[in-house]
């Protein structure tokens, strides 16, 4: 085989540079325009697929733009987390595919991309942040949830098909069963899920039991607010804490046992509960409980002024043993004449 002369190599290897073989053809204009601008390391006017799979993180460089598509987005193989509102507002945004490398989705990452049809979600992917797709009405329902709702997922209506669970996922959508679109409204959380997202179930007026057994220790801000048929809950023995919020105009229940592992029961907790008649709180010590959490709006029509709320009107059973600490508790002493002693049998 004959040599290239050097003059002719030089010329050859400028051609194939001026291909595009090692770099990446974006379909939206704009897309490669904040690309280039944040990523262009070398400044040669193009991006390469080395240069986008160095990429590690995204946060707010495409929010609120008037991008359209970005399937180009899978060659960025360094990025493992999309940050809050990474893509929110983008109004115009039809498809994105997301890397294999994506492990998870922050909040809000794609909040009020109204034109959103299509995204490749990866194997890979662990976990959805409560509102990653807020307002995206045109996303598919998948196995009867929906991704695009107010809270990452959204009750399917009349849509009852079933939905895998793979072991270990702590994605949002993956800690509903199909079995909350039934007509029984019970749910029971997997048993590998370990927290429950703020906002998770809220307004889920449907739902009529909880069980969550496990090893759920976390239930988030305003995850069963006004969940207003939901009768009984079967709380994890592992539970450390409730979230501010948490179950508040739960109007229906009547009764809610909290485990003695419970450390934190956060402000508004149980606010409007007025169904409940028994709380059972089997921790010994106190655990520490905030503003209004056990109590209930003053609907009183002739008061003047903003009116206080007032204690519910149940019983807070605690162990007999530890009647006075709570008494004399802070935040508990706002129930001191509804807390009472039992003894373990």
């Amino acid at each position: 085989m004959k040599k290239l002369q050097p003059y002719i190599l030089v010329a050859l290897v400028a051609v194939l540079a001026g291909c595009g073989g090692d770099n990446i053809k974006f379909a939206d204009k704009q897309v490669k325009t904040i690309c280039l601008g944040q990523w262009d390391t070398d400044g040669n006017g193009k991006l390469s697929y080395e240069e986008a799979a160095a990429v590690t993180q995204i946060s707010k460089q495409f929010c609120s733009t008037n991008i359209g598509s970005f399937d180009e987005f899978k060659y960025f193989t360094g990025v493992e987390l999309i940050y809050r509102e990474s893509f929110a507002n983008c109004l115009n945004l039809k498809s994105i595919s997301l890397p294999e490398s994506v492990r998870e989705i922050g909040r809000e990452a794609f909040g009020g991309c109204g034109q959103l049809e299509s995204i490749d979600l990866p194997d890979g992917l662990t976990y959805i942040s409560a509102s990653a797709f807020e307002g995206c009405d045109k996303l598919p329902i998948i196995g009867g949830i929906r991704y695009a709702d107010n809270y990452a997922i959204e009750l399917a209506g009349e849509h009852q098909q079933s939905y895998t669970l793979k072991e270990g996922t702590r994605m949002v959508a993956d800690v509903v069963l199909a079995g909350i679109a039934n007509s029984t409204g019970s749910i029971t959380i997997p048993e590998f899920v370990n927290e429950v997202a703020d906002k998770l179930f809220m307004n889920g007026f449907h739902i009529e039991s909880v069980k969550m057994p496990g090893v759920v220790n976390s239930i988030g801000k305003f995850a069963f607010q006004q969940c207003t048929k939901l009768t009984e809950v079967t709380l994890s023995e592992s539970l450390a804490s409730i979230g501010d919020y948490a179950f508040r105009e739960c109007s229906s229940l009547a009764s809610i046992v909290i485990p003695a592992g419970v450390k934190s029961i956060g402000s508004w907790a149980f606010f409007d509960c007025t169904g409940i008649e028994q709380v059972y709180c089997h921790a010994t010590a106190p655990p520490t409980v905030g503003y209004a959490a056990f109590k209930r709006s003053d609907n009183n029509p002739n008061a003047v002024g903003a009116q206080m709320p007032l204690p519910l009107d149940c019983k807070i059973y605690v162990p007999a043993q530890s009647v006075e600490a709570y008494k004399s508790a802070a935040g508990w002493s706002d129930y001191a004449t509804n807390i009472v002693g039992y003894s373990a049998q």
